[in-house]
């Protein structure tokens, strides 16, 4: 296991986060790099068994990590082969593409509702690499001739996949630090690309391509793709809680602050017909800096709490975002009576939801923490070649 990225990333904002810690103790800055450190970390996965189910596995591999995946084969090819495994603190990827490999399924990180899944196989092997929470694997290799320009070059498909828990924002599409050499260890100068930040929010793989000259016709397979790919968000997302809307209705200028992250109620319109909600943002300012159209805020939950229960209700009125800036944002919720859709212990189902009184509320917002720029490394040898 590497925990490079993580340190990279824990090294570089570390200085710049210390005084939203502590400003008159700037010796809090590494509980803060700690904390990064921490919630960057793979879970790690131990399953040494001579016979295991394939289901009894996959179990483990939740308990242990807390991310389910699903066996989504067609029903008439389910069953429950036993196989053998000797993983010992080894990533989630690691562990599922083992899963996968030794019951010759697929793992299939494109289906419906955002979840990992295996499906039907056969196996393939293909080229991949692991670095802590991420999985990057060569998909695809085009050989191209554009006959206009008379130009041979060759696509490379990379997939990044990350852990769940993870929720960033964008992907750099230009890999950084490339070092591209044939089986003859020659270097392949990849082509200049401007690049630019790619939306990945709401998933837990992409894909992006890596445009190189055509090796030489002697060269059956690329002997190193060494690089990074950066990633841009949140390392957790965090719920702020208020007490009643009546309160809060009443108190001035109320905000609650974590992480450096400060959220206030605006405003709070308590009509009879709607409830609308402006909530006000700031995030640090060193952190990474997003263009007017790129929405870090796309994550972001309202949501109201009733004040002797768990139960959490989203805003069902729609939002609107009012303004948005490189560190600041304003936003609006509307809650209006009426149904809401929500998942419970992993089903849709639709609730009832009338707003009665403010005091009878409180109001969770759920945000992302602060943002980073988070590199992950990806080596790959003997890539074949079309």
């Amino acid at each position: 296991m590497r925990l490079h990225s993580v340190l990279v990333v824990c090294a570089a904002i570390s200085a710049n986060w210390a005084q939203f810690a502590n400003a008159d103790d700037p010796k809090t800055a590494p509980s803060i790099a700690e904390m990064m450190k921490k919630e960057l970390a793979p879970k790690l996965v131990t399953i040494q068994a001579e016979k295991i189910k394939l289901h009894d596995a996959l179990r483990q591999l939740a308990k242990q990590t807390g991310i389910e995946v699903e066996d989504r084969r067609k029903p008439e090819n389910v069953n429950d082969p036993e196989i053998k495994l000797d993983l010992k603190k080894v990533t989630f990827w690691q562990a599922l593409d083992q899963i996968a490999r030794e019951t010759d399924l697929r793992v299939n990180l494109y289906q419906r509702g955002g979840v990992i899944a295996l499906t039907e196989g056969p196996n393939t092997n293909l080229p991949i690499s692991y670095d802590g929470l991420f999985r990057t694997v060569v998909r695809r290799v085009t050989a191209i001739h554009d006959l206009e320009t008379d130009q041979h070059f060759c696509l490379i498909t990379l997939e990044i996949a990350w852990e769940p828990r993870f929720h960033p924002l964008f992907l750099e599409s230009k890999p950084l630090n490339l070092d591209v050499r044939d089986d003859n260890q020659e270097a392949i100068r990849p082509e200049e690309d401007s690049g630019g930040k790619i939306p990945v929010q709401g998933k837990v793989a992409t894909t992006v391509e890596v445009r190189l000259p055509a090796p030489v016709r002697r060269s059956v397979s690329l002997g190193k793709l060494k690089g990074s790919l950066l990633l841009t968000g949140p390392t957790k997302m965090i719920d702020f809680e208020f007490d009643t809307l009546a309160k809060e209705k009443a108190a001035k200028d109320p905000k609650l602050t974590k992480d450096g992250v400060t959220v206030k109620l605006r405003k709070l319109d308590l009509a009879a017909d709607h409830w609308t909600i402006e909530v006000g943002l700031e995030y640090p300012e060193d952190g990474p800096k997003f263009e007017s159209f790129q929405s870090w805020v796309v994550n972001n939950k309202c949501l109201l709490k009733a004040g002797d229960g768990d139960e959490l209700f989203e805003s069902n009125g729609g939002y609107s975002i009012d303004s948005l800036g490189s560190s600041k944002a304003v936003l609006s919720y509307h809650f209006v009576d009426g149904t809401l859709r929500k998942t419970v212990d992993g089903k849709p189902v639709t609730r009832r939801f009338v707003r009665g009184k403010p005091e009878n509320w409180k109001l969770v917002y759920r945000t992302p923490g602060p943002m980073a720029e988070v590199p992950v490394t990806f080596d790959f040898k003997d890539v074949p070649l079309p």
